[in-house]
């Protein structure tokens, strides 16, 4: 499942998937969309966060998800935490 979150914030659900998975995915979307607008005047790139649901509150989940988000960011961006 996939929505948009925020003003320039989506997020995917994936169900029945590990980590190690779910971070492959969001990689090749961000791979995909860097390959889409690489060489346009305004390139558009993609951080994310991945969080592997653990029975904790909704709430949690998408504050420990957006926490790697913002690792990502701060890491220097286009990248996936």
């Amino acid at each position: 499942m996939v929505g948009r979150y925020g003003g320039e914030e989506f997020m995917c659900i994936l169900a029945n998937t590990n980590r190690e998975d779910a971070t492959k995915i969001a990689n090749r979307i961000k791979e995909e969309v860097k390959d889409t607008y690489e060489g346009e005047p305004l390139p558009l790139t993609i951080s994310g966060g991945v969080h592997l649901y653990q029975g904790e509150s909704v709430n949690e989940a998408i504050n420990a998800a957006d926490l790697n988000l913002y690792k990502a960011k701060s890491n220097g961006k286009n990248q996936i935490v």
